[in-house]
């Protein structure tokens, strides 16, 4: 593979600080080698990578309890598990898991603490219980179907919305219109609640001439 290639894909993989480090470096053929030699130097120590990945899992946190931000952060426990899965680490130990849920909304946990309960009695589980990749999952799926509930809530509030705007203006323009059709405003006091023979106006000034 040529290594402006191998450049390109070496950004795509990398996470964390290593990855910022990638990306001070441009994309080239000559950028690759040197971007080589030192990821070897500073991450080839596989204690060095693993310890950086735990830190990493202690540290990462969601920044609210919005439904997209809990998304982006299962989905970065995820790779961390599965990147610590890979070097060999143990990851589903109840204490980890107990962590791992703490990080999320309450929602979230009362939820998945349910499903987890409803699989293990469902299941007959009476040793180890779900591992942690069942466990993100399941937190993933509800995530999952949160958001796409409230898409869907909000295009029906909107269209509710809409359509109460487009009512209330049909209406008012119906009031106007009944309000308005076929009256013409009195010729002598340009009030439209009578006809121009009913005017008290008129009454009064042909009292007025009668009397002179």
């Amino acid at each position: 593979m040529d290594d402006y290639l191998k450049m390109n894909y070496l950004v795509d993989a990398m996470e964390g600080k290593a990855k910022t480090f990638v990306r001070q470096y441009e994309v080239s053929r000559e950028s690759y080698q040197m971007v080589i030699a030192h990821l070897k130097n500073n991450y080839g120590n596989k204690r060095a990578l693993v310890d950086q990945l735990l830190n990493r899992l202690h540290t990462t946190e969601a920044r609210s309890e919005r439904l997209e931000d809990q998304e982006t952060l299962c989905k970065s426990l995820c790779s961390i598990i599965n990147q610590l899965r890979y070097k060999g680490e143990p990851v589903d130990s109840m204490y980890l898991q107990q962590q791992l849920l703490r990080k999320f909304s309450r929602k979230v946990q009362r939820y998945t603490l349910d499903r987890t309960h409803q699989l293990e009695t469902k299941e007959k589980q009476e040793a180890e219980g779900c591992t942690t990749k069942e466990l993100l999952n399941i937190i993933s799926q509800y995530i999952s179907k949160e958001i796409t509930l409230e898409t869907q809530m909000g295009k029906t509030r909107n269209f509710r919305r809409d359509f109460h705007i487009a009512e209330d203006y049909s209406n008012q323009h119906t009031r106007i219109s009944s309000g308005t059709q076929g009256t013409t405003p009195c010729i002598y006091c340009k009030r439209t609640n009578h006809r121009s023979v009913d005017c008290d106006e008129l009454r009064t000034n042909e009292r007025k001439r009668e009397a002179h």
